[in-house]
């Protein structure tokens, strides 16, 4: 679902809470963003199904392959189009729309 929709369809305690796990999440993220290294042995692990380019019958089975994982530069180019995107979605909701449970969920 969309980070709009479910902005918009969340009471005031959801999207606090909706925005807590957002605000967390990326948090973690970043911190795999600025080391290499630490990209590699927490989110790079053949034996995690995260982050793979590749998704079929077989990559939930069994040791996944080197190369249906995002590599480190990968990672940080798609880290980079979720925030565009979660930037995008809440200059949209705070400046075009006028709905004041979407603005004050917003944040």
């Amino acid at each position: 679902m969309e980070v709009d929709r479910v902005i918009f369809l969340s009471t005031e305690f959801e999207a606090k809470t909706y925005g807590g796990f957002l605000r967390e999440l990326l948090t973690h993220l970043a911190k795999w963003h600025k080391n290499r290294a630490l990209y590699e042995k927490q989110g790079r692990s053949s034996d995690l199904p995260g982050f793979q380019k590749k998704w079929g019958p077989k990559s939930s089975v069994g040791k996944i392959n080197e190369e249906d994982l995002l590599d480190y530069e990968d990672f940080r180019h798609a880290l980079y189009k979720w925030h565009i995107k979660l930037f995008k979605v809440s200059i949209y909701e705070c400046d075009v729309t006028n709905t004041c449970n979407k603005e004050y969920n917003m944040f």
